[in-house]
């Protein structure tokens, strides 16, 4: 007989929200709005089973404080904000975030439009292990230590539109961002093992990298044509184990590779959708000490989306043709994937 498990989670908000626009603010006339926004989310988790020694659960109560200006004709957007959690009736660490994004250049000529925006982020991190981590059996560790430290973040995003009155292709955009990142983490959680996955601390995790997102839109009568790119550059490396002499210092952390990409081609028009996705996910170390590793793989994946709105109600009808090359390749070692597979969804929406 299997193994049976529940588990249940319920999810609250609650919040408060006041904007002050420039007619109240005329006094500062650098300012144009500025927000407050308090809120209160709740959650809660239980898990049991035959997996499960005891019932377990967690009750997470947090309050959220922030605020958000926009100032200087709309150019400057900053915000500064605070969250403080609960886990069972004991604190976690307060969460402070800092963010703030600044229209460099924007100009808007007859139908034509481009904009440059930098952008920068710094925010405190803490993720306690979830239940299943915690305690699933067998391969939960009731010894894990939260994630905690310090993100940073920061990139720019440009824009490009020209529009045509008298051409074949209407609409011109390209869209082009870059961001990089860098993060500090104390007792990253990950995952290894053989037949039994188990869930460990590492002592520190230097992570950094940067990631591209660009993208070329064509209207062309009814037809929108889209072709875009994304490619990652991460380093996740070990700076400290709570095992010496285990040979983890200084290299990849299992499983996360340092290249990725993807690529999407496709076209939309009226209801109809249609696309194809490429992936590229590069070489993956499967040890600590990057004496093994899972070969890079490439899979391609198709869709057509149908898309029937009637009054209140949205029909969407998927068929999606996974794995059109039928690729032979792993995402956790030895554990092979599926090849060519077909997957039909409808979703039924409904609109208040």
């Amino acid at each position: 007989a299997e193994d049976s498990n529940t588990v249940g989670q319920y999810y609250q908000e609650i919040g408060w929200r006041h904007t002050l626009n420039k007619a109240v603010a005329e006094e500062a006339a650098w300012l144009n709005s500025h927000q407050f926004l308090v809120f209160s989310p709740l959650q809660y988790a239980v898990a049991s089973g035959e997996n499960i020694s005891n019932t377990e659960y967690q009750f997470r109560p947090a309050i959220v404080a922030a605020y958000n200006i926009q100032a200087f004709k709309n150019k400057l957007s900053a915000n500064i904000s605070g969250r403080q959690e609960w886990v069972n009736s004991v604190a976690a660490p307060i969460l402070p975030g800092l963010g703030a994004g600044y229209k460099l250049l924007q100009k808007r000529k007859d139908a034509n439009f481009f904009t440059l925006q930098l952008r920068a982020n710094v925010q405190r991190t803490y993720r306690i292990p979830t239940l299943n981590e915690l305690y699933y059996f067998p391969g939960g560790n009731k010894n894990l230590k939260p994630e905690q430290g310090w993100s940073q973040d920061a990139g720019y995003q440009f824009i490009f539109q020209k529009k045509h009155q008298a051409s074949d292709i209407s609409v011109f955009e390209i869209t082009h961002d870059v961001s990089v990142f860098n993060r500090n983490i104390q007792d990253w959680i990950y995952w290894m093992g053989g037949a039994i996955w188990t869930p460990y601390n590492i002592a520190k995790v230097h992570s950094r990298g940067m990631e591209t997102d660009n993208k070329l839109c064509l209207q062309v009568a009814n037809f929108r044509f889209h072709i875009g790119a994304k490619v990652a550059y991460v380093l996740s490396t070990t700076e400290d184990s709570y095992l010496p002499g285990d040979g983890s210092k200084g290299k990849q952390i299992p499983y996360t590779p340092r290249y990725n990409g993807q690529g999407n081609i496709g076209c939309s028009s009226g209801k109809l959708f249609l696309n194809y996705n490429h992936t590229y996910t590069g070489y993956r170390f499967t040890t600590i000490d990057e004496s093994q590793f899972i070969m890079p793989y490439q899979t391609g994946n198709l869709q057509a989306m149908y898309t029937l709105q009637k009054q209140q109600y949205a029909i969407s009808i998927s068929a999606q043709l996974q794995n059109i090359w039928n690729q032979r390749y792993e995402v956790v070692n030895a554990r092979p994937m599926p090849g060519r597979n077909f997957l039909l969804s409808l979703q039924l929406g409904w609109k208040g």
